[in-house]
């Protein structure tokens, strides 16, 4: 019973991996957000695709790194061993892994942004603005690096160094008690204004980690669920777009509409075309993550010299233009950077 358990839930790891480049496609769509009058189909279109549904993408990657970091623990290790040998080892991988791409890539936006700004400080290079609060004055105490999407990589690679109090945590709280305070937390929002978006990382993070730790096998039970949890998704995401000019507070019903959104994204790659799964996800995936934040400013200057009427058509050739120039832009390094170079930045997944 226990080896079947065990072989369902390396069957579920490998079907993690199909839901990579959907979710990363999805935060495309989150970046191109364009001008639209309120409250039209319109309207409701775009922002259905880029704040609802796209919004699934890092509360879902969060969730996925937390079950990856504590799949392959075994539950009689104890803390000390857990502090000594296998938190030290998970550490040094993510700084190949998370930390060196996340300097490099925040290195070459702000290359890029100077080159098409005509403005360059070498000071800056050497900045904290560059690696954390490149728009604090826009976007206040959130902090984001230049390359803005990069946030969820800086947070992850922080929550790592906090594995060992999570890893207490799910030892000494039971699943359901945990993961279900845990959803109470995401869902309410209980993040303060200085946290950058540290206290929902770890929710989600540490739900992972209960899945990932305790081996749970549910995404069968998901599977059977998922047209249901489709139309519920659809259902608040309207609800929440209807009474989000209404209502303060509605962003607890877009929190649930996310973790509802989780299975959905699952249930949708499960479906996908076979050939599907032969693409390079982790790679590619990495790729279109780090360089769409900043690829995307010569698309949307393209696109707003076209003066298209219509913005749906505008935000639908954004995200595809935006896509195909990051790929078009991997297969670009893959076949021109050397090896080692496109390994580091890709934090040693090619």
């Amino acid at each position: 019973m226990a080896l079947n358990k065990e072989n369902v839930f390396k069957n579920q790891l490998h079907s993690i991996a199909s839901v990579r480049l959907p979710i990363i496609i999805a935060i495309v769509s989150c970046h191109v957000m364009i001008p639209c009058e309120p409250n039209t189909i319109e309207w409701y279109l775009i922002k259905f695709i880029g704040h609802e549904t796209a919004s699934i993408g890092v509360p879902l990657f969060f969730f996925i790194s937390g079950l990856l970091f504590f799949a392959n623990i075994n539950k009689d290790t104890n803390n000390f061993i857990f502090i000594k040998e296998i938190w030290p080892y998970k550490i040094k991988k993510r700084v190949t892994s998370i930390l060196i791409p996340y300097l490099c890539w925040n290195l070459i936006a702000y290359i890029f942004y100077a080159i098409i700004d005509k403005h360059f400080e070498w000071t800056l290079l050497f900045s904290h603005k560059v690696y954390w609060d490149w728009n604090y004055e826009v976007k206040g105490f959130f902090f984001y690096p230049a390359d803005g999407p990069l946030w969820f990589l800086r947070n992850l690679f922080i929550i790592s160094l906090i594995t060992p109090f999570i890893y207490l945590i799910i030892k000494l709280i039971p699943p359901k008690i945990g993961v279900c305070l845990l959803s109470i937390s995401y869902i309410l929002n209980i993040g303060v204004q200085y946290d950058f978006g540290m206290i929902n990382t770890f929710c989600l993070f540490t739900m992972g980690a209960y899945w990932g730790y305790y081996k749970i096998t549910s995404l069968n039970k998901i599977y059977n669920l998922g047209k249901l949890c489709l139309i519920l998704f659809i259902t608040i995401s309207i609800t929440d777009l209807y009474i989000s000019n209404i209502y303060q507070r509605h962003e607890y019903l877009q929190h649930i509409g996310i973790l509802i959104g989780f299975p959905v994204m699952f249930f949708l790659s499960r479906n996908l075309p076979s050939s599907y799964k032969n693409i390079d996800f982790p790679s590619l995936s990495m790729f279109i993550f780090c360089s769409h934040g900043f690829l995307l400013r010569p698309i949307l200057f393209i696109t707003n010299k076209l003066n298209i009427s219509y913005p749906l058509i505008t935000y639908v050739l954004n995200i595809v233009l935006t896509s195909l120039l990051c790929i078009i832009s991997y297969y670009l390094m893959k076949q021109f950077f050397p090896k080692k170079i496109s390994k580091i930045l890709m934090g040693g997944r090619i």
